[in-house]
C-alpha cells in the first residue's frame, strides 16, 4: 500500500492512477504513435531552424517562429500539420478498450459528462498546463481525471514564458470522441449543470479555498520573489539610463 502511495504522488502531486492511460497514448493504442512522434520532431525541428544565438529556451524557439508571420499564416500552417494526424486517434482507443458497442456507448458517455465537469472546475479554479498527458482516461468506466495541479489559479497565464489563455481543453481530438454527435451541444449542457452545482455549494468550496489563503503555496512565494527581483531590476535600468 505504501509502494502504491508512492507511485501516486511525487512532492505531495497526484502523477498517476492505477488502472488508467494518458490522453497522449491514445494514438499508441490505435498505431498512431510513430506518426504522431513523427509530427512532434518536424516541429522540433522548425522552431531549431527558427533559432536565434541567445535563445535559451523552447519558447524562445516558439516566438521566433511565429512572431514575424502574419496570423493567417500560422493558422493555415496549424491545419496542415492538423490534417495529418488522423482526426479520431482518442475515440478509436476508446473503441479499443471496449469489449463491445454497448460498453463503447458507455464509456464515450461518461467521457463526455467527467470532461465536461473537469474543464469548468478547472476554468473555476484557474487549473493550466492542460497537455494531454494530464488527461488520465480511467480503462474500466471511461472518466477522465485530471492530474498535475502545478499550475493552479491562473499562474499558467502569467508564469509561463507563453500564456496559456485558453480556458480549458476541448481539442478536435476531444471533440470527436463523441462523433457523429454535436458534442459542443453535449458539453454546454453538462457544463452548465456543473456552474449550477458550483453556485448552489459555494460554502463548501469557499472552505475548501480558504485553506490556500492561510497557507498558501511555495509556488507562490517563489513567483512573488522572483516578480520583485525583476521589477527592482527595471527599475534599476531605468535610473541609470536617466542618470547617463
Amino acid at each position: 500500500q505504501l509502494q502504491q502511495q508512492q507511485q501516486l504522488t511525487t512532492n505531495n502531486m497526484l502523477t498517476s492512477v492505477t488502472g488508467t492511460i494518458a490522453a497522449a497514448s491514445g494514438g499508441s493504442i490505435v498505431d498512431g504513435g510513430a506518426m504522431l512522434k513523427q509530427l512532434w520532431q518536424e516541429y522540433q525541428s522548425r522552431l531549431a531552424r527558427c533559432a536565434q544565438p541567445n535563445d535559451k529556451r523552447s519558447t524562445d524557439f516558439y516566438l521566433n517562429s511565429y512572431e514575424p508571420q502574419h496570423h493567417s499564416h500560422v493558422r493555415d500552417s496549424f491545419l496542415q500539420v492538423q490534417n495529418k494526424a488522423p482526426p479520431f486517434l482518442l475515440q478509436q482507443a476508446i473503441h479499443r478498450l471496449s469489449p463491445s458497442s454497448e460498453h463503447f456507448i458507455t464509456l464515450r458517455s461518461a467521457f463526455s459528462t467527467s470532461l465536461a465537469v473537469l474543464n469548468i472546475c478547472s476554468y473555476i479554479l484557474g487549473i493550466g498546463d492542460r497537455h494531454l498527458n494530464n488527461f488520465l482516461l480511467d480503462e474500466t468506466g471511461g472518466n477522465v481525471i485530471g492530474i498535475d495541479f502545478g499550475h493552479a489559479f491562473g499562474t499558467a497565464t502569467t508564469n509561463l514564458p507563453v500564456p496559456e489563455l485558453v480556458p480549458f481543453r476541448l481539442t478536435r481530438q476531444f471533440v470527436n470522441v463523441l462523433a457523429p454527435h454535436n458534442s459542443l451541444n453535449v458539453q454546454e449542457q453538462i457544463m452548465v449543470y456543473t456552474l449550477q452545482a458550483l453556485q448552489t455549494s459555494t460554502d463548501t468550496l469557499l472552505c475548501a479555498l480558504n485553506i490556500f489563503v492561510k497557507e498558501p503555496l511555495v509556488d507562490w512565494s517563489i513567483h512573488a520573489n522572483k516578480a520583485a527581483n525583476k521589477m527592482r531590476a527595471d527599475l534599476k535600468a531605468v535610473q541609470e539610463t536617466d542618470n547617463n
